[in-house]
């Protein structure tokens, strides 16, 4: 009997094993309702309970939390929040009072020992209620990262997936008078059908990263709002809203309390009712953010305020205006890091310290890479006055031919436009960044797209492209072998080896003509398809630092005579965006380390690294056309891609600004060409 028992333990404990090396495999608990339904919009802004603070944890790395129990074990369900036990009573997977992480904050920011792990974290806290007011209870996570079980009083309750966008779960009828159980189960594991996948250049940081809010709402509610100034010579606003069913019927009032504007309208059956008035509020921009205080009622039901901005944005043959006039986006790229503590910026005060270095550079922009920061960012953006790209995580090589993985970027694209619709700072949606030219990336992202624009008219779609390698690498090469031939200090050795591979490159003879004619300055042409969907054209290129890696591989000289060459051929390079659409330089940059030694004639080191933003910034401002910039990056950021010890150290080097605060030498190169009114021309 006893030697069955054990062999039954061993049992469940290798079916516990297995589930936790399958990443994708659902929980065992049998579950009432999947994905959320419906958001919420701005949480903070209506009646709630503020759920921010300390929560009781379990760390579950076998993934045993939701099974049921094993022979001859006590119980294993952890979301049924079971008591501690007392006495002489069995238990192991139980809440202590004692261990606790904080809302919200990723968890190792708190404990070093969760710093690389990734599996399910149990979160738990005991609600004192008496729901017997008539009242909905709607919880609102502002962001869980990856996957998020939702239970209540030991029932499954609803599952989300996706680590930075918000989701509202409807408690009502799962919650009772007295004490309740709200159990999260979060869970940091990527995969190949992630979105993001495993295989990113950032670190995972796990845990619930966002606010979290039970919300106490009238039947007669608001879910949603969309305010835009639709015509800027009439200053014409269109505000559409969205209700519950139950405020079908009733009158709808806003008014912008500061102008002294109001207008109503009727909900119609379907819980939408759309209002338009001209409106003399003053226009939202960087010089001068205006923000207005919005007052939206539903009649017998529900009050809510917001603050908001007015402007336009539109692009013109291949210009941007905002507001009629001529926009230069003069920005930098950033992480949702903060120099303030260790793991992911979370809150205002993280916010207004990225945004203000942003401001410290002469900037007006700002790309919130690659995935939807926090809300206060964008909060804050508007109030500081800078302009914001906000990005999904639609990164590399995503299983675009997978239904499942579109169902899931589709969720995560609406999240973000229906949480920040209202801000005037966002003026780009960018629906993916380096993703691969293929037939299926085309169609998943034109999807992606159509999602977008349906759901937002007043902002521009945009995506972080790249120039064909196919096209580009070999030109570069031959353009650089050109230069090369013409240098006479180029070693005789190296030069005849360099001229075999000119001639079988490129089919004909090294004569002083053809290679004048290949050292002829470059030109590189965007011919992505997805550009034809995009209002904006961006790319990423890294003239200065990953070419010459790469190139070495493929012509016979050396790499560091191949890096100096780009440096020198830098100011001749040009860029062919596809006609019409304005054009933006997503990325550019190099990696230091903060006080390394050893000049602009070693990689890492702070005065190459400067070179190189003094090379890619007259580059560009010579280029035609050009619309702006967001280099990479703000901040240092952690990255399990960049080991280089003493170097990286788990960091992509690529700020300027070390994770400690300290400016690096191309702060001030950057600064400097803002301030002076880049590009100038």
């Amino acid at each position: 009997m006893l030697l069955r028992c054990f062999i039954a333990i061993a049992l469940a404990c290798q079916a516990v094993a297995a589930q936790a090396q399958s990443p994708g495999q659902v929980s065992t608990v049998p579950w009432q309702a999947t994905e959320p339904e419906r958001l919420y919009q701005h949480p903070e802004g209506r009646r709630h309970l503020d759920l921010s603070g300390p929560w009781q944890v379990l760390v579950d790395p076998l993934s045993a939390g939701d099974r049921p129990s094993f022979t001859g074990l006590g119980g294993v369900e952890v979301y049924k929040a079971q008591p501690a036990p007392t006495g002489l009573a069995f238990a192991e997977f139980v809440f202590n009072a004692g261990k606790t992480l904080q809302v919200p904050a990723d968890w190792g920011r708190q404990d070093p020992r969760l710093d690389l792990y990734e599996g399910p974290v149990w979160y738990l806290k005991r609600l004192d209620l008496q729901p017997d007011d008539g009242l909905a209870r709607i919880l609102h996570v502002g962001a869980a990262n990856y996957r998020t079980d939702v239970y209540v009083n030991g029932i499954a309750v609803a599952r989300h997936e996706g680590g930075f966008t918000p989701f509202s779960v409807d408690l009502t009828r799962y919650l009772k008078a007295g004490t309740n159980a709200l159990v999260l189960k979060v869970d940091n594991r990527l995969d190949a059908l992630t979105v993001p996948t495993r295989f990113s250049d950032w670190h995972n940081h796990g845990g619930i990263t966002g606010p979290v809010r039970l919300l106490e709402l009238p039947e007669r509610r608001l879910v949603s709002w969309a305010i835009r100034l639709a015509d800027l010579a009439t200053r014409e606003i269109v505000l559409d809203v969205e209700a519950t069913s139950q405020a079908a019927g009733q009158l709808v009032t806003v008014s912008l309390a500061d102008v002294g504007e109001q207008a109503q309208a009727r909900i119609g059956p379907d819980g939408r009712a759309r209002l338009v008035w001209r409106t003399r509020a003053a226009l939202w921009s960087p010089a001068s953010p205006a923000l207005h205080r919005l007052q939206l009622s539903i009649a017998g039901g529900e009050n809510v305020t917001d603050t908001i901005g007015l402007r336009t944005i539109t692009a013109r043959n291949g210009d941007l205006f905002l507001n009629g006039e001529r926009l230069i986006l003069r920005g930098i790229s950033s992480h949702a890091v903060s120099t303030r503590h260790a793991g992911r910026a979370v809150g205002t005060a993280d916010a207004r310290q990225l945004l203000g270095e942003v401001k410290a550079l002469g900037g007006n922009f700002v790309r919130l890479a690659h995935y939807p920061h926090d809300e206060a960012v964008v909060r804050e953006a508007d109030r500081m006055g800078v302009l914001v790209w906000s990005e999904l995580p639609v990164y590399w090589a995503v299983a675009f031919e997978s239904p499942d993985a579109l169902t899931n970027v589709r969720r995560q694209a609406r999240a973000m436009v229906e949480r920040d619709r209202n801000r005037a700072s966002i003026i780009l949606w960018s629906v993916a960044n380096e993703t691969p030219n293929t037939p299926a990336r085309l169609a998943f992202l034109k999807e992606v797209a159509a999602d977008v624009r349906g759901l937002d008219q007043s902002r521009l779609l945009t995506a972080a492209l790249l120039v064909d390698t196919a096209k580009s690498a070999p030109l570069l090469a031959r353009t650089l072998a050109g230069r090369l031939l013409q240098d006479r200090a180029l070693p005789e050795g190296e030069r005849s080896r360099l001229a075999a591979w000119f001639e079988k490159a490129t089919g004909a003879p090294a004569t002083p003509d053809r290679i004048n004619a290949a050292a002829a300055p470059p030109v590189f042409r965007i011919e992505d398809p997805l550009a034809d969907v995009l209002d904006v054209a961006a790319l990423n290129e890294y003239f200065g630092w990953y070419y010459a890696s790469f190139l070495a591989r493929m012509v016979p000289a050396d790499e560091g005579r191949l890096a100096a060459a780009i440096l020198a051929l830098m100011p001749d390079v040009r860029f062919v965006p596809p006609a019409g659409k304005p054009f933006v330089v997503s990325e550019f940059g190099a990696d230091a380390r903060a006080g390394l030694a050893g000049g602009a004639g070693r990689m890492f080191t702070e005065a190459y690294q400067a070179e190189v933003y003094r090379r890619q910034l007259a580059m560009l401002a010579a280029h035609p056309g050009i619309d702006g910039v967001s280099p990479w990056v703000l901040q240092d950021f952690r990255s399990p891609l960049r080991p280089y010890p003493g170097v990286q150290d788990g960091y992509n080097r690529k700020g300027l600004i070390d994770e400690t605060g300290r400016r690096k030498q191309a702060f001030k190169v950057l600064r400097d060409a803002y301030r002076k009114g880049w590009p100038q021309r």
